[in-house]
C-alpha cells in the first residue's frame, strides 16, 4: 500500500469526543434497572483477625433490605465442599491465568509457591478494607445504615506492615498460608561472579519507590442482574470482561454461558481494573436478592479496597569495564503486595524484564521477590513495575557515566539495546528502533549540550536529567503470559462498518484509531464506522486491555479481518463487473475497474446479501511484539534552603512506529508524563506502621498533582514503521509515565549534585541529600 494514506496518519477528532465533553456518555454508576438495589459492602477495621462471631439479624430486619451476605451464610454456597476441597476453597481475583514458564526464561526459578488467592468473604482478614459482609437494599441510605447494625466480634492477630520483616516469616500475613513469599523469579545468563571481578569500575545502591493509587475520577463500581434463566448480566469498568466472565463462573458455579459481561464507558483505570473488587460482591448480592444490585464504591473504599502500585525495594549493582562495556546487572528486587498476591507474580516478572532488556549486559543476576504484608492490595498500575525499575536503574546509569568521565547519553548510547539485538524478555530481535532519533531530538529540544551540568550555582540551581526505555507493545513472546486479541468486522448494506472487539476502551481513545485503521483498509470514512468493545456475549475472545495492546494487538485483529472483507469485496465486485479480480481497485467507497465503470461499496454488498454472501471477517492477531523505544528529559529548579522541586520543562520523545492519530497519541504521552511526576513528586499512599491504617484514603489528603502543576511540555513522535504492528504502529501508553520518576530524579541531582534513591522526591529528602554530600 501506498505511503500516502487517507486515514492513517490523521489527526481525526475522537469519535467518542462529542459524548463525553458534553456529558452524554454513560458510566456504570449512570446505569439504573428497573427493582434496582444498592449494595454496601462492610469492611474489616483490623489489618489481620478472625472472624470469631457475625450476627446479622438486625440488618436483615431492617426496612427496605434485601440480602445480607458474609462469611456464614456464603461460603457453603460459592464453594460446596463436595466439589472442592476446603484447601482450595479460595479463589483469585486477578484477571491473568499465567502458566509456569520454563527455567531459563525471564520466569521462575522453582522456588515460589503460586498464591494468588482472595476470598470473597473470608473469615480470616488481611488488611485494613477487607471485604467482610455485604449488604444490598432498596436505598443506598437504607444499605448504610442495615451495615452498621452488623455485628462482628474479630479475634486480632499479629500483623506486619513492613515488607523486609515479612521476608522473614516471624508473622504470617494469613495463617492459611505457611510462607509470605509469594513468588520469586530468577534470572541468570552469564558469569555473573566473574564479570563483577573483572570489572573496572561498579556502582551499586538501594532504592525504594512507594505505594501509589491511580486516582482514576471514576469510582470503582458495577451493577449486576440475573434473570429468570439465572444469566448474570454485570456491567463494570473492567479491563479484561472476557477473563471476568471466566472467573465469575468459577466462582459460582456457572457454565460461561451464564455470564455476560458488558463494559460501558470507563472514566479511567490506569490498571486498577485488570483484577477485580466490586464485581464479586455484586454479583453474589444479586443471585440471593434476584433483583439488579448497584455497588458503587465511597472515594476512601476505593483507595483501601481495590489495587494500587507495588512499593518496592532494589539492591541494584551495575560492573563495567573502563571503555563503558556493561559487564554485570546484578539486582534483587523486594515488592509488597499487600494482603493478597492478585498480580504480584506477573508485576514482580515484567519489572525484572524491565531491569534487563534496556542495556546489553554480558552477564546477568535478576531475583525478584513478592511478599505478602497487611496491607491493601498491590495488582496493576501504568508501567506495570517499570516505573520502579527505571527510578533505580536509570540513576546508576548516571552515576556510572560521572565515573567512568563519560557524557551521561552518550554512555546510554553505546550500551542500549539495538536493531538486531535480542530482547530478552520476548526472545525476539528488535527490528525497528527510533532510540537514536529520540536522543537526538529530545537533547536537541531541551539544550542538554549546553545545560547539563552548569546550574549548580546560587540558591535556586537548576538541573537537566534524562533517561530511555524499551517497552513491549502486549505479551506476546512474553514467558508464561498469554495473548490473544480477536476482532470482528462486519459491512453493512449501505457501506458503513461495524467492529466489534474483545478489548475495551480506557478512554484512550483507541476507538478511533482502531476505526481509522480499518477505514484505510476498506476506504470507508471513519465516521461510518462503529466499534464497539466488551461484550463478552458479542465480542470475540480477547485477553483484556493493558500493557501497551490496546492498539497494537486488536488492530492486528482489526486488519486481519478488514484484508480478509477487501478480498471478499474484489471477487465479488469483479464477477459482477465481469473483470480480473486482479483489476479491481478499492478506493473512496467504491470498487473501480479502469477509469469508468466502479460499483459503492453498498450495492456490492447488497447484491451479495440476496446471493448468499455475507460481508462478515473474523480477524485473529497474529502473536507479535514490537519494541517501543523512548528518551524523556527534565529540567528542574531545586530551592536549596526549602528543598522544593519546581519541573520546569518535560521533552519526551517517542518511537512510536508510525501514529495512527498522532493527536491522540500526543495526548497520551502528555498524560502519562504528567501521572510519573506525581510519582516522582507527591503521590504516597501512606499506611501507618503501627495499626494498618490507611491515613489517606481520600483526596483531601492524598496529595497528588493539579492542573496548576502542570510544566512546559514537548511530545515528540518518532515515528520508524515496525514490520510488527498494523500500519507499523507500536504501544506507547504507559512510556511516558515509566520514565518520569526517573528523568526528575536524574536532573535533581544534576542541579544538587546528590541522587535521591527514594520516592517521593519531597523537601525533606532533597535538604537530606544536600546535607550527605555536604559532609
Amino acid at each position: 500500500m501506498s505511503e500516502a494514506f487517507t486515514y492513517v496518519g490523521k489527526s481525526l477528532p475522537r469519535l467518542d469526543g462529542r459524548e463525553k465533553v458534553t456529558g452524554a456518555a454513560h458510566y456504570t454508576a449512570d446505569l439504573v434497572l428497573p427493582r434496582m438495589l444498592h449494595g454496601w459492602l462492610l469492611r474489616s477495621p483490623y489489618p489481620h483477625a478472625r472472624i470469631k462471631r457475625i450476627d446479622s439479624s438486625k440488618a436483615e430486619a431492617f426496612p427496605g433490605v434485601m440480602a445480607v451476605l458474609h462469611h456464614d451464610n456464603v461460603l457453603e454456597r460459592v464453594y460446596p465442599p463436595e466439589t472442592r476441597p476446603a484447601e482450595q476453597t479460595r479463589f483469585s481475583f486477578s484477571a491473568f491465568d499465567v502458566t509456569n514458564p520454563p527455567p531459563g526464561t525471564l520466569g521462575h526459578s522453582g522456588k515460589y509457591q503460586a498464591v494468588r488467592e482472595q476470598v470473597l468473604f473470608p473469615n480470616e482478614v488481611t488488611h485494613v478494607g477487607d471485604v467482610v459482609a455485604a449488604v444490598a437494599a432498596e436505598t443506598a441510605e437504607a444499605a448504610e445504615q442495615a451495615l452498621a447494625l452488623i455485628e462482628v466480634e474479630y479475634e486480632e492477630l499479629p500483623a506486619v506492615f513492613d515488607s523486609e520483616e515479612a521476608l522473614t516469616d516471624r508473622v504470617l500475613v494469613n495463617t492459611w498460608l505457611k510462607t509470605n513469599v509469594v513468588r520469586v523469579v530468577e534470572v541468570k545468563v552469564g558469569p555473573v561472579e566473574e564479570m563483577l571481578s573483572q570489572a573496572a569500575m561498579t556502582v551499586s545502591g538501594r532504592f525504594r519507590t512507594q505505594k501509589q493509587k491511580q486516582c482514576q475520577l471514576e469510582r470503582t463500581c458495577a451493577l449486576a442482574d440475573v434473570d429468570t434463566a439465572g444469566k448474570i448480566t454485570l456491567h463494570a469498568p473492567t479491563q479484561m470482561p472476557h477473563a471476568v466472565r471466566r472467573i465469575l463462573a468459577d466462582v459460582f458455579r456457572l457454565p460461561m454461558s451464564k455470564v455476560r459481561v458488558v463494559t460501558p464507558n470507563i472514566g479511567g483505570a490506569f490498571g486498577k481494573n485488570i483484577g477485580m473488587s466490586a464485581e464479586p460482591y455484586t454479583v453474589a448480592l444479586a443471585l440471593a436478592a434476584r433483583r439488579p444490585v448497584q455497588v458503587v464504591y465511597q472515594r476512601d473504599e476505593d483507595f483501601i479496597g481495590s489495587e494500587s502500585r507495588h512499593p518496592v525495594i532494589m539492591d541494584i549493582t551495575l560492573a563495567f569495564a573502563a571503555d563503558g562495556t556493561l559487564l554485570c546487572i546484578k539486582a534483587n528486587s523486594l515488592l509488597d503486595a499487600g494482603g493478597y498476591a492478585t498480580q504480584s507474580g506477573e508485576v514482580t516478572q515484567v519489572h525484572g524484564g524491565y531491569l534487563i532488556r534496556l542495556y546489553k549486559s554480558k552477564s546477568i543476576h535478576y531475583q525478584g521477590t513478592a511478599v505478602l504484608t497487611n496491607t491493601p492490595v498491590s495488582g496493576g498500575y501504568r508501567g506495570y513495575g517499570a516505573p520502579q525499575a527505571l527510578f533505580a536503574l536509570e540513576q546508576l546509569i548516571d552515576i556510572a557515566a560521572a565515573k567512568l568521565g563519560m557524557d551521561a547519553m552518550e554512555l546510554r548510547r553505546k550500551i542500549a539495546l539495538k536493531v538486531g539485538d535480542i530482547d530478552p524478555p520476548t526472545r525476539r530481535p528488535v527490528v525497528c528502533s527510533g532510540l537514536e532519533e529520540c536522543m537526538d531530538r529530545g537533547a536537541a529540544s531541551i539544550g542538554w549540550a549546553q545545560k547539563r551540568g552548569k546550574g549548580r550555582q546560587g540558591r535556586r540551581r537548576r538541573g537537566i536529567g534524562m533517561v530511555i526505555e524499551v517497552s513491549i507493545s502486549g505479551t506476546g513472546g512474553l514467558a508464561g503470559f498469554q495473548e490473544k486479541g480477536t476482532a470482528i468486522v462486519k459491512l453493512t448494506e449501505d457501506g458503513s462498518v461495524n467492529i466489534t472487539c474483545g478489548a475495551t476502551d480506557l478512554g484512550t481513545g483507541v476507538k478511533t484509531a482502531i476505526a481509522q485503521i480499518c477505514a484505510e483498509l476498506l476506504q470507508v470514512p471513519p465516521d461510518k464506522i462503529d466499534v464497539s468493545f466488551g461484550d463478552t456475549d458479542a465480542s470475540p475472545f480477547d485477553i483484556g486491555s493493558h500493557g501497551n495492546r490496546t492498539l497494537f494487538v486488536p488492530g492486528l485483529a482489526v486488519r486481519e479481518a478488514a484484508l480478509e472483507l477487501c478480498k471478499k469485496l474484489t471477487d465479488y465486485a469483479a464477477k459482477m463487473l465481469e473483470c480480473d479480480p486482479a483489476k479491481v481497485v478499492l478506493k473512496d467507497g467504491r470498487l473501480h475497474v479502469g477509469s469508468d465503470r466502479s460499483l459503492s461499496i453498498s450495492e456490492v454488498v447488497n447484491h451479495g446479501h440476496f446471493n448468499n454472501l455475507e460481508f462478515i471477517a473474523v480477524g485473529v492477531a497474529p502473536v507479535a511484539n514490537a519494541a517501543g523505544f523512548g528518551a524523556q528529559f527534565a529540567e528542574v529548579e531545586v530551592d536549596t534552603e526549602t528543598g522544593e522541586v519546581q519541573v520546569l520543562r518535560v521533552v519526551s520523545a517517542h518511537d512510536v512506529g508510525r501514529a495512527i492519530n498522532p493527536m491522540i497519541v500526543a495526548g497520551q504521552i502528555e498524560g502519562g508524563v504528567f501521572h510519573g511526576l506525581a510519582q516522582a513528586l507527591a503521590e504516597e499512599m501512606v499506611v501507618d506502621r503501627q495499626t494498618g491504617q490507611p491515613l489517606n484514603p481520600n483526596f483531601m489528603d492524598y496529595k497528588f498533582l493539579t492542573a496548576a502543576d502542570v510544566p512546559n511540555f514537548e511530545a515528540i513522535l518518532v515515528q520508524p514503521v515496525d514490520p510488527n504492528g498494523p500500519f507499523g504502529v507500536k504501544g506507547v501508553a504507559q512510556n511516558s509515565t515509566s520514565m518520569a520518576p526517573a528523568a526528575i530524579a536524574n536532573a535533581v541531582a544534576d542541579a544538587i549534585g546528590a541522587h535521591i534513591h527514594e520516592l517521593p522526591i519531597t523537601p525533606e529528602r532533597v535538604l537530606a541529600a544536600l546535607r550527605a554530600a555536604k559532609s
